[in-house]
């Protein structure tokens, strides 16, 4: 059980990993952990031998598990100039709790995927965000520079018979092992869809 250590209050905290520190702002409440509950830890200054305060706690409910964050960690995921370190952070915190069925194996701020089906075939789609305005106040300048190669692992329940990217018709080279087929994308322009084709 958490235990409330305090009100809600605004605040400014840090977030670090191995490649800096990054504020984040908003409403925070602290709460009693036990030190082997917490998944990670935010700091009340850039100094990470103390102040530190919880800021993912892993909590046992019903049957399952549950992450509380008693900071502003969502919103500042969602702001539009989010941190790699609070992405990378967030992958972490929702990976502890379940595995995702297709993870790009890199950090890759400006793509965005979806999957769909279609047909009974599972379609991946790789979008480029890059060049998106900031805010309504700067229009696109019709430019979406090009990313990657893109690595991605795929959780799929055989080894498939081909992966296609499309519209190009392009099969994709890649292993399979583990209920895990790994690839490569050699490149995103605006959108790409990668279609996996079922063994028959």
């Amino acid at each position: 059980k958490l235990r409330f250590a305090g009100a809600v209050q605004p605040r400014t905290c840090f977030v670090a990993d191995e490649s800096g520190f990054v504020q984040l702002a908003g409403n925070w409440i602290e709460i009693d952990a036990q030190p082997s509950d917490v998944e990670a830890y935010a700091y009340r200054t850039p100094d990470t031998r103390k102040n530190m305060l919880p800021l993912a706690v892993r909590v046992n409910y019903g049957k399952g598990i549950v992450v509380v964050c008693p900071g502003p960690l969502a919103s500042g995921y969602a702001d539009a100039t989010s941190s790699p370190i609070l992405r990378k952070l967030s992958r972490r915190i929702l990976e502890s709790l379940h595995q995702p069925m297709v993870l790009l194996e890199g950090d890759y701020p400006a793509v965005e995927l979806v999957l769909r089906k279609k047909k009974g075939q599972m379609l991946v789609h790789l979008i480029n965000t890059a060049g998106t305005p900031v805010t309504p106040a700067f229009r696109h300048t019709g430019i979406v520079p090009q990313t990657g190669p893109i690595r991605l692992k795929m959780q799929l329940p055989s080894r498939p018979s081909q992966v296609v990217l499309e519209p190009e018709g392009i099969v994709l080279s890649g292993e399979f092992a583990d209920g895990e087929w790994h690839g490569e994308v050699p490149g995103l322009n605006v959108h790409t869809i990668i279609r996996i084709v079922e063994a028959v």
